[in-house]
């Protein structure tokens, strides 16, 4: 809930801050507040003192000025929250494909070992194969129902 400013304690005052002659306040008892508990303890009084409200008319290009500045102030805060923002979003991106990286990269290490395996296991297969192929049994079968010359135990022979 927003508390509701006086208009005494809001507009242009004299010596917000040591190094600025005049300046607008939402809230003077803010900055009263702050000097009263961080400023050094001999330099208050003068501070509480001289921290007044203008009375006068200021000039007509000093409130423009000052108007053109707060409006570049709360661009500056709307462009830096959208940079934070999006720089949240680009770290959670970043957070996500390194999580979906290291997964893809432990799966294809996985293949390639299953791979592997498999690759010895043909290896292994094929030789268990070839052996049982000089089987007697084959080879008798094979001269019997085949009778052909043209095979020399190994491959075909091509006139």
């Amino acid at each position: 809930m927003t508390k509701k400013i006086e208009a005494k304690y809001m507009g242009f005052f004299w010596h917000i801050h040591h190094n600025i002659l005049v300046e607008w306040s939402d809230d003077i008892n803010e900055r009263i507040g702050a000097i009263k508990k961080n400023k050094p303890q001999n330099e208050i009084p003068i501070r509480l003192k001289l921290l007044k409200k203008v009375k006068g008319k200021l000039p007509k290009e000093f409130i423009e000025a000052d108007k053109a500045r707060d409006k570049a102030d709360k661009a500056l805060d709307k462009a830096k929250d959208k940079a934070y923002k999006a720089d949240k979003a680009l770290d959670k991106a970043k957070d996500k494909a390194f999580k979906a990286w290291n997964k893809a990269d432990k799966a294809k290490d996985k293949a390639f070992k299953a791979w592997n395996k498999a690759d010895k296991a043909l290896d292994k297969a094929d030789k268990a194969l070839d052996k049982a192929r000089d089987n007697k049994q084959i080879i008798k079968l094979h001269n019997k129902e085949c009778g052909c010359k043209e095979w020399t135990g190994k491959e075909i022979v091509f006139g």
